[in-house]
């Protein structure tokens, strides 16, 4: 006799890819997606692991086969398996912009980074 198969299993492994993602401390947040799912949907799961509400100032980055040396910023309103090909889904969670003055940002998490950056700039 056969052994069934559970199609459902079968069918989300298939539609799914393991990410990875950077964190700007260094700590690895790991998630499972959609193949389908767009850059933004990625990005907003980051923001929820982190407890992070200042988003405007962040996004994800990921190094394509052809250039490994620069990062490509990923775009949240395209699916990811059309930016990212070729490569395993491994993301760096980096800041975007650098507001004027840091020092109004409300989130210790969005300061931080952007306040360090704006010391090292004045040195």
């Amino acid at each position: 006799s056969r052994t069934a198969r559970s199609p459902a299993k079968n069918t989300l492994s298939f539609r799914t890819m393991q990410t990875r993602v950077t964190l700007l401390d260094g700590s690895l947040f790991t998630c499972t997606m959609e193949k389908r799912a767009r850059g933004l949907q990625l990005f907003e799961k980051v923001c929820e692991h982190i407890n992070l509400l200042e988003k405007d100032y962040f996004a994800l980055t990921f190094r394509d086969v052809d250039n490994n040396k620069v990062p490509n910023w990923l775009d949240p309103a395209k699916e990811i398996k059309k930016q990212v090909r070729g490569v395993s889904w491994n993301f760096s969670f980096n800041v975007k912009f650098y507001p004027p003055d840091p020092a109004q940002l409300s989130e210790d998490i969005t300061s931080s980074p952007c306040m360090a950056w704006t010391s090292t700039m004045q040195r």
